[in-house]
């Protein structure tokens, strides 16, 4: 009886936050991903953190980051796992879709660092 009830409340639970998550809502969205990571459906939490991830979630950035960086469900893909980092490290003021760019411009001004300090 225990159990079921268990079962219920945590059926219930999980179907509210579906919902909200289905509502755009980037919190409940990285927790649904959360609990599909958690049981290794890495398909299911990737798609729940990318959608959570383009709110400019931070959480939901650094997992699908660290997802491609330890190709946890996904193909290692380091250029990804840097592009998700940049986004959280950069306070996720910048939509995803423009940090490419950024990317560039801090590279860019890093380079023209070192060039003055080393004289070029």
């Amino acid at each position: 009886m225990k159990n079921a009830i268990k079962y219920i409340l945590l059926t219930c639970l999980t179907t509210i936050i579906v919902v909200a998550g289905d509502l755009d809502d980037p919190n409940a969205q990285y927790e649904i991903g959360l609990q599909f990571f958690k049981e290794k459906n890495y398909g299911e939490a990737k798609r729940w953190f990318l959608l959570a991830a383009e709110q400019s979630h931070s959480d939901a950035q650094y997992r699908i980051g660290k997802m491609h960086h330890y190709g946890e469900g996904v193909e290692k893909d380091f250029n990804k796992a840097l592009h998700y980092f940049l986004a959280r490290y950069l306070g996720h003021k910048i939509p995803i879709k423009d940090l490419g760019q950024k990317i560039e411009e801090i590279w860019r001004q890093q380079k023209n660092l070192v060039n003055e300090y080393v004289g070029n």
